[in-house]
Order: structure tokens, then C-alpha cells, then sequence
């Protein structure tokens, strides 16, 4: 019980380091100019990279046979999380980063449509009923915020107005379709 206590612990304080650098590196201005940082398809080779090492470490350390499963059978996931990903970093160029947040709790409903095209998984419809209730939820909390489109304080989103807004919603709608893939594959 102690061993699930601190790798919950420790799963949350990283996803919540993880958010805070992305928004600060895709938000925040830096250097003497005041420059945006505007690559965020580096950013997410960048991860790649450094997960793709990481793997390969812990690989030498284990002990079990070779994965003899065809790399083909890896690329469609592997694809989608990438884009997954790429849709993610930049939609942060466009929206909040607590918008952000926002739309990620209303993916219960994507992963459940995707989970039923990939594999044909049916839910119950308590289920149903849940993910509906957490989003719809989710979308009048935003649409009640006043100041949705206003950055949360200290940072600020690169291109404002309502078709950039716009675009950011269609990159979070890329990010929950891809990511839903993903783990239903």
C-alpha cells in the first residue's frame, strides 16, 4: 500500500511539473528581446528523443527476451501520440493553459467513440451517462468563465482573438481524437 501511496504521489507531482514547464516554455516570453519560443513540433521530438533513451536504459537493465513484435504494428500508435502531442504544444500557442485543462476532462467521450471504431467496445450506459455529465460540466464552466480568453497571470497565449481562439479549440479536438487512438490501439 505504501509502494501505490508514492508512486501515485510521485505520477501527480510530475504530470503537475510537466504541465507547468510546458506552458511556461509555450507561453512565456524570454531573453533581452522578449522572444517567443515558437517550435513546438522540436519540443515534442525533443520528448520523444529523451523517452526514447530513457526506454533504452531501462531495456539493458531487464532481463527478458527480445520483443519480436513488427515495428508496423507499433507505427500507428507511435503516429498518433506523436501528433497527439504535436496538437497539444500547440494549441497552448492559442488558448489557456487551464482551457487546456479543461477540454483533457472532457475526453472520456472521445476515448468511448474511439474504443467502439478501433476495437467495437461497447460501454453501459451508466458509463455513457457519466462522460456526457463530466464534459457537459467541463463546456459550461468554460463558456460561464468571462475571462476565458485571458491568460492565466504572468503568461500570456501568442496569438489572440477569436479565429486563433478558434484554431486552438480545432488543435485540442486534434489532440483529444489522436490521444483517444492512441490508447484504445
Amino acid at each position: 500500500m505504501r509502494t501505490l501511496i508514492v508512486c501515485i504521489f510521485g505520477l501527480q507531482v510530475s504530470f503537475i511539473c510537466l504541465g507547468i514547464m510546458q506552458e511556461r516554455v509555450m507561453t512565456r516570453p524570454y531573453g533581452t528581446g522578449g522572444e517567443q519560443y515558437r517550435s513546438s513540433q522540436f519540443l515534442v521530438f525533443a520528448n520523444r528523443l529523451v523517452a526514447a533513451l530513457a526506454a533504452d536504459v531501462a531495456l539493458r537493465f531487464e532481463r527478458r527476451p527480445p520483443d519480436t513484435t513488427p515495428p508496423l504494428r507499433y507505427s500507428y500508435c507511435a503516429t498518433s501520440n506523436i501528433l497527439s502531442s504535436a496538437c497539444q504544444y500547440e494549441a497552448l500557442k492559442y488558448v489557456s493553459f487551464p482551457t487546456q485543462i479543461l477540454a483533457k476532462s472532457c475526453k472520456m467521450v472521445p476515448v468511448m467513440l474511439m474504443a467502439y471504431v478501433v476495437s467495437r467496445r461497447s460501454y453501459p450506459i451508466a458509463d455513457w451517462i457519466v462522460a456526457v455529465t463530466v464534459t457537459l460540466g467541463a463546456l459550461a464552466f468554460k463558456l460561464g468563465d468571462l475571462e476565458g480568453r485571458r491568460p492565466a497571470p504572468g503568461g500570456h497565449v501568442v496569438s489572440e482573438g477569436l479565429g486563433a481562439e478558434a484554431y486552438g479549440y480545432v488543435l485540442l479536438v486534434g489532440y483529444m481524437a489522436f490521444d483517444s487512438f492512441t490508447s484504445n490501439w
